[in-house]
């Protein structure tokens, strides 16, 4: 789209006209997901809705899904400027019999120039935005995380170094294969201390769950055989350990003791691998 300059009030959006019986919103917001007018405190916004990964209309028999990397802010339902629905409505075939969301419908907000303050009176240039749509069977958190995520992080390639010896082998391994489908790696990145990796865990699917650390009998490739730690702990946000999980040891101590990281239904840990 190649967008004039216009000072009148003007908006651009996209109407998705989504329709499926007894079904209700789910919005990925920020470390989790809601379900809109139901699990929104009163009085909290129910005009625009900014999504992390996806929005869902869903029902007890599947799902239709929707994404956007370039373009995250929604309206749903319908065109709800000015309404200031103050949410809590009960459910009466495929609409909330009042207030709101009021349909099935994702209205997509491009742009507009309606806020007064700190904005430009007009918006133009060149915009390149994008959409995935999708539907399934399976109404849960999990495939929904998986799909947005997987369409707004960009495949990521990696080109390893040759090899010291033209006759060794460098093998990668991957930990994440043997992890829970309901665990998302949210995010891996460098620690503080430049000595290890810190990985975002979040668990979506409302059950608890489980991250093998380390386990002699494991037949899949751990967190430790993947990486080859010399310690894995719990951190909080700020990289500060709050639970030593697993540390190697010089010399065996001949004992069986299996270490794994736990996770509470839809509960976010920081892992801190250190190298």
């Amino acid at each position: 789209m190649k967008k004039l300059p216009v000072t009148d009030p003007e908006g651009v959006y996209v109407a998705f006209p989504f329709s499926l019986a007894r079904s209700r919103h789910v919005v990925e917001v920020s470390g989790g997901t809601m379900a809109a007018g139901r699990e929104q405190i009163e009085g909290s916004a129910s005009d625009w809705n900014g999504i992390q990964n996806f929005v869902s209309l869903r029902s007890d028999s599947g799902q239709i899904l929707f994404s956007s990397p370039e373009i995250p802010l929604v309206q749903l339902g319908d065109i709800n400027l000015g309404k200031f629905r103050r949410v809590g409505a009960s459910a009466s075939g495929n609409v909330l019999s009042e207030g709101y969301p009021a349909s099935g419908y994702i209205y997509s907000w491009v742009l507009n120039n309606y806020w007064t303050t700190n904005f430009l009176a007009s918006q133009e240039g060149e915009l390149k935005w994008s959409y995935q749509v999708t539907s399934m069977p399976d109404p849960s958190n999990t495939l929904a995380t998986r799909f947005g995520m997987e369409n707004r992080v960009p495949m990521l390639t990696r080109v390893f170094p040759s090899a010291v010896r033209p006759d060794s082998l460098l093998l990668p391994q991957s930990f994440y294969n043997n992890i829970p489908n309901s665990l998302a790696l949210v995010s891996a990145r460098p620690s503080r201390d430049g000595h290890g990796v810190v990985l975002q865990l979040r668990e979506t699917a409302g059950s608890p769950g489980f991250l093998v650390v380390d386990d002699l009998a494991s037949s899949s490739t751990t967190l430790v055989m993947a990486t080859r730690a010399k310690a894995v702990s719990e951190v909080d946000v700020l990289e500060d350990t709050t639970r030593l999980v697993w540390k190697r040891q010089e010399t065996g101590t001949g004992e069986y003791h299996p270490s794994r990281v736990d996770f509470r239904p839809f509960e976010t840990k920081f892992i801190l691998v250190s190298l």
